[in-house]
């Protein structure tokens, strides 16, 4: 990685942070959680028990002791002061990520920001949400049209994750609300989340869960073909395009 561009694109994040935030336009922190195995596993932290006794769980986490999983994917509203946890019960991939902003924006955006047309998102280099992923590009647009929002996007470079926002301003306290946990149900952890992820410092936390399944392994590999309503930009291109919204693939159907 070329340290002048990483250096760029951290001073472009920046000053799009800052434009976004003075015309009053949401900015968004987003990526997906550390899974979590759903039974009686060994997890860090201690709790106290009703009755004085300890619990009987495993020593360890192995996911073939696991009774299923869950996907918890955030989104932190950086202006607002406010995280929105979407728990997943299938897998990590575009349609996932982008249907957990699409329940954002319906929950949330929409009542917080009644007058923006613009969005802007922050998201890491990999993962279902990756720079180079044809597939994303794919579901932010569909997002778009569905909405009428444009959606900024700019990655960190790769290997700068631990810099977005959400990875030291609210995912450690998601992590703390259920520390010591026996993790029986997404319920479980929707309470946990809503009860016990704030501060004092006025972080509000909100989670909800997606019992939805997501198909595993859709890979587009075509390029993306002329009339793409996709704006690639001229600073960086590869980690800063916007989404506009069409008609695009309600031509195709």
């Amino acid at each position: 990685m070329d340290p002048v561009l990483r250096n760029a694109q951290f001073e472009n994040i920046s000053e799009l942070r800052k434009d976004y935030s003075q015309r009053g336009l949401p900015v968004l922190s987003v990526d997906t959680k550390k899974k979590e195995f759903l039974g009686g596993l060994y997890r860090d932290g201690q709790l106290y028990s009703h009755d004085g006794k300890p619990l009987k769980r495993y020593d360890h986490d192995f996911p073939y002791l696991a009774e299923g999983k869950l996907v918890p994917h955030g989104i932190y509203d950086i202006n607002a002061n406010e995280g929105f946890v979407t728990i997943g019960t299938s897998a990590e991939t575009p349609a996932f990520v982008a249907g957990c902003l699409s329940r954002w924006w319906a929950f949330r955006g929409r009542y917080d920001y009644p007058d923006a047309g613009e969005v802007l998102i922050l998201l890491d280099s990999g993962g279902a949400n990756a720079a180079r992923s044809i597939q994303f590009k794919h579901e932010l647009l569909k997002l778009a049209a569905h909405t009428g929002l444009k959606f900024r996007v700019a990655h960190y470079p790769p290997y700068c994750s631990k810099w977005n926002p959400i990875e030291h301003r609210f995912f450690p306290h998601v992590q703390r609300s259920i520390q010591g946990i026996c993790l029986d149900s997404a319920e479980t952890m929707k309470r946990c989340i809503n009860e016990r992820a704030t501060t004092k410092t006025g972080l509000k936390s909100r989670a909800y869960i997606l019992d939805k399944e997501f198909e595993r392994g859709i890979k587009e590999t075509h390029p993306l073909p002329e009339g793409f309503p996709l704006e690639r930009k001229a600073k960086l291109p590869k980690w800063n395009y916007q989404c506009h919204p069409s008609n695009y693939y309600e031509k195709l159907n």
